[in-house]
């Protein structure tokens, strides 16, 4: 007889159990025993060796091992962790999600010689936000979303996107009717340069 402990989801139970002829059968009707909520379950046991690695085992020669290195070589007290197949998919599906969530933002577009003009971020990557009425202001999604504009911006998920110009009608309260007007973009008019009218290479001269 041998004193295991058995642990499903951080609690601990501790069992004497015969381990000469001890097989996995009898281990998993034992672990349901103890954990009702088992049931019906396909349960995965593991235990931690002399290195640190986690073994799992699904026969009985396995199990044996598990306890002749434990027991015979005066390991001390066996421990076996359980866990359910469910449980197990779930694990696997969540560092999927983190992965896919990974890519995704690693394939985020790339909005080449536009800069963000409050943060300094160049190039903009991700959504883009082009102010419809100061010319060529830009701003990335961060900053876009930090502070609200005092103007319309033109969200632009991809480079292939910016428009060519902007036909903008703004209306002057003391001047009566809106006033309309296109809204080409080159060269910043204070000296800033953000590359082509809606990003794309520097002009030629």
């Amino acid at each position: 007889m041998a004193s295991i402990k058995l642990n499903y989801k951080g609690e601990y139970r501790r069992v004497l159990l015969s381990t000469s002829k001890l097989t996995l059968v009898e281990l998993k009707n034992k672990a349901v025993q103890i954990f009702p909520s088992l049931l019906d379950q396909t349960l995965i046991f593991s235990w931690v060796d002399e290195d640190g690695d986690v073994i799992k085992f699904s026969s009985d020669e396995e199990l044996q091992d598990a306890l002749r290195f434990h027991l015979q070589d005066g390991k001390g007290v066996l421990k076996f962790d359980i866990a359910t197949a469910n449980n197990n998919n779930t694990s696997q599906n969540n560092n999927n999600n983190n992965n896919n969530g990974k890519s995704q933002n690693e394939e985020k577009p790339v909005h080449n010689h536009v800069v963000c003009d409050e943060c300094g971020t160049n190039p903009i990557t991700g959504i883009r936000y082009k102010c419809a009425v100061r010319e060529n202001f830009d701003l990335c999604e961060n900053c876009e979303a930090a502070n609200i504009q005092p103007y319309p911006m033109i969200k632009i998920y991809h480079p292939d996107q910016a428009p060519m110009a902007i036909l903008i009608a703004l209306r002057d309260e003391e001047q009566g009717p809106p006033h309309h007007g296109r809204h080409h973009h080159g060269r910043h008019p204070h000296g800033r340069h953000h590359g082509g009218p809606f990003g794309g290479p520097p002009p030629h001269h």
